[in-house]
């Protein structure tokens, strides 16, 4: 799956300009969706293979359209990014030689003066076709000819447009084999060598030291049954000429509404256009109309919008209200070294290393150097220990003479996966009786986190999560390490319960970690807002858990900025924040984030309250797994019993989470509000999947 990832976004890399792509690199890119379609017809040919081995499938018919639903999406991409078609337009002047001969092999390989006989206008027909069937000279559309079902296909025949004039190729109906056609069809060819013949043969030695032996393909897969129809879920509905056809209805043959058959109007598409760079509203998007240019679009002005407010940006625009700037004006580079400047006669010269950890469990280990300070500023700290008390601490006159921040933003990402995959990970939070309901959520979704099947949208959240929880802890140095300092600067007038930091230590260390954690929180809300905008049945339990992680971390950013006044290092005794400081950054957490991403989602879905407290009948699976035992996404799915559990913890705490729905207050001291503010926003999250008064009478 690594491998899978890192090739996808390689190609998402290469690919992501509109007409960028030339020469050797839209060759390359070229060869790459050629390996795909052999690729792609292996992956679903393995059914057959598990069916003719006796071995019982774990995918459906469903699957299969999916994987060649992707392949074709890949194909688009491809076709949208490169600047011309190289198969069908002339060789460019002033490539290398070496590269104008590999074109002009590739074009002899793919036999491009024969596309036109075929119906074929370029090169997206030609790869959205491969692996679909014969051609109409009788040999298979391929580069592997199929291991079964071959003798159902029929030759794809040209068929003249009634608009253009020109050929397009019509594809046969043919039937899903049953597994008994499948294992004799694949038997046959075995046993008897190929039944037929590869329109693309010479491919064979291209591609041999990538696909070694393998010579399976797969035929166009058009369920007629309505049984198998069944197993495609309500997203996958599609109909396409040179693909895989699937329906779940008869009205599934149709083209899905809203898809757009003909060239707009130049005025209409001026709009569009105009349109496209301001982005369209979220209402509009969710419901898949067009967008008005106005401040706050038409639509958005009826009593109907599933968003609240008209809303355009993308979710990446939401990251400044992550880092309020009373929060984080101390964390700047310039104010570190004038701390430096101010506090510091001189560095010393002499290089030892320490050890320093945040959650007690896993460490970070790292050079530093003693200094000589001028003043008593640097010399004591605070630290908040796991009971919650703020206490005044001896701080040690050590920091990072040489501070490397790439060096040490590895240490800290390496840090944060050893704490990821730590069973302790789970107990990060106290389990007091107001916080049961977060303890429970994080243990939850940290065993979905660890878990390897699952996306990793899920794994990054996890690891915001977890980078805020250290930002808003004071970094102590180990006992051990704490030790040696103190034989080395020779304390001796500590007592009692004692804990060990270093002031100007902790500045440079939360001045990586909020470097760290801005690029993690900026990945994290990029992948909400494309699982999002997938809006697929797959796709729900990624945005479910992602915004389960999102309330998480808001919660303890809402205790950050409470406790900004005395957790967080303040240089030359700065003002305490104003409470109206305090209030604004909690409620731009609250008030449009967390509420912006809510509704969103729940309107993707049709799950949206109405007034009345009624939910719309749409895409549920929280309302559905309170009342009942069916499975949703599979048996045996991480995402099925993650929603499973939560759906337990929301029949067992009922009671806890009504009372922890309530308004944003910060009228308590920062140790009442962190107890009270935590699980706060999953309750508000959680019961928005259910009626008004239904969760009693679960």
């Amino acid at each position: 799956m690594d491998d899978l990832g890192r090739f996808l976004h390689c190609f998402e890399d290469a690919c992501s300009g509109r007409g960028k792509l030339t020469g050797q690199k839209l060759l390359a890119c070229f060869y790459t969706v050629l390996l795909l379609s052999i690729v792609k017809s292996l992956l679903i040919d393995a059914r057959s293979l598990r069916g003719r081995c006796g071995v019982a499938g774990l995918w459906s018919n469903a699957d299969a359209v999916r994987i060649n639903s992707i392949y074709k999406a890949l194909v688009g991409v491809f076709c949208w990014s490169s600047k011309s078609d190289l198969m069908v337009d002339n060789i460019p002047v002033g490539l290398d030689p070496s590269i104008q001969k590999a074109i002009l092999d590739t074009k002899i390989m793919v036999r491009t003066q024969e596309w036109t006989t075929w119906g074929m206008k370029g090169s997206k027909e030609f790869l959205t076709a491969l692996g679909s069937g014969l051609l109409p000279d009788g040999v298979f559309n391929g580069f592997f000819i199929q291991s079964f079902g071959l003798d159902k296909l029929k030759p794809m025949v040209p068929k003249k447009s009634s608009e253009t004039g020109s050929s397009s190729i019509a594809d046969p109906a043919v039937t899903w084999p049953s597994i008994e056609q499948r294992s004799l069809a694949a038997t046959s060819s075995t046993t008897q060598g190929d039944s037929g013949s590869s329109a693309f043969q010479p491919m064979v030695s291209v591609f041999a030291p990538f696909v070694a032996s393998a010579s399976t393909n797969f035929a166009i897969i058009i369920p007629k049954d309505p049984q198998l129809a069944s197993d495609v879920g309500w997203e996958h509905i599609s109909a396409d000429q040179n693909g895989v056809s699937v329906a779940s209805s008869e009205q599934s043959a149709r083209r899905r509404s809203g898809m757009r058959t003909a060239k707009l109007d130049p005025k209409t598409k001026e709009k569009a256009l105009r349109i496209r760079r301001i982005r369209a509203c979220w209402n509009c998007w969710i419901q898949k109309v067009p967008c008005s240019e106005d401040l706050v679009c038409d639509r958005c002005t009826r009593e109907n919008s599933v968003v609240s407010d008209c809303v355009r940006m993308s979710f990446v625009e939401l990251e400044p209200i992550f880092f309020p700037e009373y929060m984080f004006s101390t964390l700047r580079k310039s104010r570190i070294e004038d701390c430096i400047t101010k506090n510091i006669s001189r560095f010393l010269d002499t290089t030892f290393d320490i050890v320093v950890t945040f959650d007690g469990v896993c460490s970070i280990e790292f050079s530093v150097n003693q200094f000589e300070s001028t003043t008593l500023a640097l010399l004591h700290s605070y630290s908040r220990p796991q009971d919650g008390e703020l206490r005044d601490i001896w701080s040690a006159p050590i920091a990072v003479m040489a501070l490397s921040i790439n060096k040490m933003r590895k240490l800290f990402r390496k840090y944060v996966d050893e704490v990821l995959h730590s069973l302790a990970a789970k107990a990060s939070l106290e389990a007091e009786p107001r916080e049961a309901v977060a303890v429970e959520v994080v243990n939850i979704l940290m065993r979905l986190a660890q878990n390897e099947s699952v996306d990793n949208l899920s794994k990054d959240w996890s690891k915001v999560y977890l980078i805020i929880k250290f930002f808003n802890r004071i970094p102590v140095i180990t006992q051990p390490s704490a030790l040696e300092l103190f034989e080395r600067f020779a304390v001796t007038h500590l007592t009692g319960p004692w804990a060990v930091s270093s002031r100007l230590l902790d500045l440079q260390l939360k001045y990586v970690l909020s470097k760290v954690m801005r690029e993690s929180i900026l990945g994290a809300l990029q992948g909400l807002e494309r699982s999002l905008r997938s809006r697929t049945k797959d796709s729900w339990p990624l945005s479910f858990s992602a915004i389960l992680w999102l309330c998480l971390c808001i919660e303890e950013l809402q205790i950050a900025a409470v406790r900004a006044g005395t957790d967080l290092i303040m240089i030359d005794e700065e003002p305490t924040p104003s409470n109206e400081d305090v209030l604004q950054a909690c409620q731009g957490l609250e008030g449009h984030t967390f509420k912006l991403i809510k509704e969103l989602f729940h309107g993707i879905y049709r799950t949206t309250t109405n007034e009345s407290g009624k939910a719309y009948r749409g895409f549920n699976p929280i309302k559905k797994m309170l009342t009942s035992l069916d499975p949703i996404f599979g048996s045996g799915n991480p995402a099925e019993d993650m929603i499973r559990e939560i759906c337990q913890l929301m029949k067992r705490s009922k009671n806890q989470l009504q009372e922890l729905h309530k308004p944003l207050s910060i009228e308590d001291d920062d140790d009442e509000f962190a107890k009270r503010n935590r699980g706060r926003l999953i309750a508000a999250f959680l019961l928005s999947f259910v009626d008004s008064g239904e969760l009693r009478n679960i």
